[in-house]
């Protein structure tokens, strides 16, 4: 079965029925990232967030000496994205590149 159905399943009371997974995955977009093609960058606004199904990703900024800071980094069965520039709609300050080839969903507000 599919890596997003055992995901949210992990963490409910009851399982969802298959049928209903099917309504739920039809409401995510596939995308496949090549190693180090961007999910988000640097002052776009994070409009989707990534459900990691293959691969790793990274979130970075770069500071006023030039100088790259990692942030995070996201693995399978995680989630990719900018909370802030998500829920505010404002430019982030951050980008999300993949680490490797990668296979994510992504889901829109």
């Amino acid at each position: 079965m599919h890596r997003l159905f055992h995901y949210l399943n992990s963490y409910l009371l009851t399982s969802i029925p298959k049928e209903d997974f099917k309504v739920i995955k039809s409401h995510f977009i596939p995308k496949k990232l090549n190693k180090k093609q961007l999910l988000l960058q640097k002052g776009d606004i994070c409009d989707h967030f990534a459900f990691i199904v293959k691969g790793a990703l990274r979130q970075y900024y770069i500071d006023k000496k030039g100088f790259e800071h990692t942030v995070n980094l996201y693995i399978e069965n995680w989630w990719a994205g900018d909370r802030e520039s998500f829920i505010r709609f404002t430019p982030s300050i951050y980008s999300i590149v993949a680490n490797e080839n990668c296979e994510v969903l992504l889901i829109t507000r």
